[in-house]
């Protein structure tokens, strides 16, 4: 996978057991990101999150695949080729297969203020736009902390079968949401200190179709009632992972983040000073504590490990090929910096 980049955070005994972390506005996305997201329904009957809830929880999904389904983008909502159905819109997300999301950030929280599903192949969509929409994702956001919110729409649209000219659909939704863990979340693209979400959502859908002759159907309900697990950490901004159950079946499915790329990221004080950077054949590393230095490439794989010293450090970068790599310190207390990037030109 290229051309983006995988931020690991690597977590310890020591710094895990600090405490909860509390979600506020700045760990929501922004302008610019995009995850690359993977999603899996099958082997998933085994699992079960029910009694996972509490402080202090271990959730091992390392074994799933890190096979890219599809790309999601954030981009300004005016920039979006639906902006015009959305003018109170402040972001736009747009999916690899031509779906759109739009919300709009208030003090409280995002609204999501409808979707649009856009046929690329034969040049059409349909708009949804949700009556009266609510707040999805409040800040701050802390353990135990519940809410809830309803999402409705009402659209008409040409029909997708023989023998019909058109379908009407009638949507209701409702979420009650709780956070209800906090722990460790193992992926294969790292480890992150989580905050889980517990969302059960309660979905009516109405749908008539028209024939002619015949006119509209007597409609076609259909009930839903899920329960879906939200994992997020600080900085990601998009979910991490999220499993979803059917509770009168056996319907599951998972979808997760396979790597993402934060163009715009909240600057953080660092534990170790990297210069020059960009660099040519070495580089010079400025630390508080004894530690080593990890050099991870674009796909989270670390290529390079060295030991290094309290005070400065001048390291070689002879063997790495020009490009783009992260840098992080692991001390000898154990204590594990946030990544910087590192630019690497050889002349």
């Amino acid at each position: 996978m290229k051309n983006f980049c995988i931020l690991v955070f690597l977590l310890v005994s020591g710094s895990f057991l600090q405490g909860q972390i509390t979600l506020t506005r700045s760990d929501y996305y922004d302008y610019d990101n995009k995850y690359y997201r993977g999603y899996q329904n099958t082997g998933l009957l085994n699992i079960d999150l029910s009694q996972s809830n509490g402080p202090n929880q271990t959730w091992d999904f390392s074994w799933i695949d890190q096979i890219i389904a599809d790309t999601l983008k954030i981009s300004k909502a005016d920039l979006t080729p639906f902006y015009d159905e959305f003018p109170n819109a402040d972001y736009g997300l747009s999916s690899s297969i031509s779906n759109y999301f739009y919300e709009e950030i208030t003090p409280a929280g995002a609204r999501i203020l409808g979707k649009v599903n856009y046929d690329a192949f034969n040049s059409t969509y349909n708009v949804f736009q949700y009556n009266t929409p609510q707040i999805t994702f409040p800040y701050p956001l802390n353990y135990t902390d519940t809410f809830s919110f309803t999402q409705q729409y009402r659209v008409q649209y040409a029909a997708f079968f023989p023998g019909s000219d058109s379908i009407r659909q009638f949507n209701h939704s409702r979420f009650e949401v709780e956070a209800d863990a906090w722990g460790r979340l193992l992926l294969p693209i790292g480890n992150f200190e989580v905050l889980r979400l517990k969302q059960r959502s309660f979905i009516t859908d109405t749908t008539y179709s028209y024939t002619n002759p015949g006119g509209w159907s007597s409609g076609d309900i259909n009930i839903d009632t899920t329960d879906t697990y939200l994992f997020y950490a600080k900085e990601i901004g998009y979910r991490l992972l999220s499993y979803t159950q059917l509770i009168s079946g056996n319907s599951r499915s998972l979808g997760y983040l396979v790597g993402y790329n934060l163009s715009i990221q909240t600057p953080q004080k660092s534990a170790f000073k990297l210069y020059p950077n960009p660099s040519d054949e070495q580089i010079f590393l400025e630390i508080e504590k004894e530690g080593s230095l990890q050099i991870r490439d674009m796909q989270g794989r670390i290529i390079m490990t060295e030991s290094v010293s309290k005070g400065e450090n001048m390291l070689s970068l002879k063997e790495l090929p020009n490009g783009i790599y992260f840098a992080s310190v692991l001390t000898s207390e154990n204590d594990v910096s946030t990544p910087q990037k590192l630019i690497v030109t050889h002349h």
